[in-house]
């Protein structure tokens, strides 16, 4: 007997297709069957009405310790504190390492529970590691990684402050830090923080996701050299980077950028772009979305990241990658039906690659991440914003229309 038979269900697939009349049996936390004629028994059976039953959505790109630190004047945040104190509200450094680890773990907790009722089963966050504050980011995305497995994976990249090494290593023995991330374009010597990053990475056996070209100055040089150490490398189809806002910053070189995107292409990079949050900080330094398009006719895997959520770099979101991908379609001049479906990639198949999900998809076999969604096709699911009827956490039942369920009612619920 199934645990789960969700009947009549339209199945987005890998190709792009939408398979109408499905019904996908779910077992043991994975995918048993998928199949216009599938029968059986099953604990539960839900019928899905024609609607569009869709892999669960990655964000690949947010920092979630930062989350929901936005101070009552509107202006100053966790990070303005360590970064002027003069200016900031003092009472983030009265913080104990114990008191900060548990803000941390509060602030992000909210931000993961919002993540998975909005049909987000994996995350990939940054964590901010400074010097008045150690690694107690790390602490807390520790426990959270334990307390909302079930909810949604945590993906954690880590900076690698020198005077914090050994410590980030012991966080990457014990499985909490899963890849190497980094400022690099802030540093006047970016190719020496580049080239001990990379290191880090080839020793530690860690994937790089670099914040690359995240500014309004046509200087793509930082850029260029991240590519030269991906081939350097032979990190091709590996390697991630997020923002390269640069690359469309007012007076770049239109030939530089080309052959800039080219080369991306030549290394497979994966590339996240966070729409709202870069529209955002136009208002501070003019700085706008990069140019997704042509990344990915190049031969880049683009996808889409909320990035900050409530803080001084963007004081709104939701974690709805549906809202994302809706403004990325906005901005980026995304209209026809074809065009939606390759945004609502960015948030699924092309976010899974990013992040190396090898299960991922609705076939027999993989496990049952899927969000059963009001909407019977990506591009209404995107234009509409689509309500998520059902989410499934391997397996799982964990929400039902926009809310989870509470614990003891997360296994054959319907309704």
């Amino acid at each position: 007997m199934f645990e789960y038979l969700i009947r009549n269900v339209s199945v987005y697939c890998e190709d792009k297709r939408v398979i109408p009349h499905q019904t996908v049996a779910v077992q043991d936390g994975r995918i048993a069957g998928v199949g216009r004629d599938l029968s059986g028994e099953a604990h539960c059976v839900i019928d899905g009405q024609g609607r569009l039953l869709s892999p669960s959505f990655v964000d690949t790109h947010m920092h979630i310790d930062e989350a929901f630190t936005m101070d009552d004047d509107g202006t100053l945040s966790i990070i303005s504190a360590c970064n002027d104190q003069d200016k900031c509200n003092l009472k983030y450094f009265d913080y104990t390492r114990g008191q900060l680890v548990a803000m941390i773990v509060r602030n992000a907790g909210r931000v993961v529970d919002m993540c998975a009722r909005n049909g987000t089963m994996l995350l990939k966050t940054n964590a901010l590691l400074l010097p008045a504050w150690g690694t107690a980011a790390l602490e807390a995305m520790k426990i959270l990684k334990c307390e909302k497995a079930h909810l949604c994976e945590i993906r954690v990249n880590s900076t690698f402050p020198p005077a914090l090494e050994s410590e980030i290593r012991a966080y990457v023995r014990d499985g909490t830090v899963d890849g190497v991330a980094g400022y690099p374009y802030m540093d006047e010597t970016y190719w020496k923080t580049m080239d001990r990053l990379f290191a880090i990475s080839k020793e530690l056996a860690l994937p790089i996701d670099l914040h690359i070209g995240e500014s309004d100055v046509p200087d793509i040089d930082c850029f260029l050299y991240f590519m030269k150490k991906v081939k350097e490398y032979h990190y091709e189809g590996k390697a991630c980077c997020g923002h390269l806002t640069a690359l469309t910053a007012h007076g770049m070189d239109k030939e530089k950028a080309e052959e800039a995107i080219r080369m991306a292409g030549e290394c497979r990079l994966h590339v996240a772009s966070m729409t709202s949050c870069n529209l955002y900080l136009m208002s501070m330094n003019r700085r706008g979305p990069t140019c997704i398009r042509e990344l990915a006719e190049a031969g880049c895997n683009v996808s889409l990241g909320s990035d900050n959520i409530r803080d001084t770099f963007r004081p709104w979101g939701n974690c709805n990658l549906l809202e994302e991908a809706l403004l990325t379609a906005k901005v980026q001049h995304y209209c026809s039906n074809d065009e939606l479906r390759q945004i609502y990639h960015m948030i699924t198949f092309n976010a899974a690659k990013n992040a190396a999900i090898r299960d991922y998809g609705i076939l027999p076999g993989n496990r049952a991440n899927m969000v059963l969604l009001d909407a019977q096709t990506p591009e209404e699911a995107i234009i509409e914003t689509a309500a998520k009827a059902y989410i499934w956490k391997d397996g799982r039942l964990i929400a039902q229309n926009g809310a989870l369920l509470p614990e003891e009612t997360r296994s054959y619920t319907n309704g």
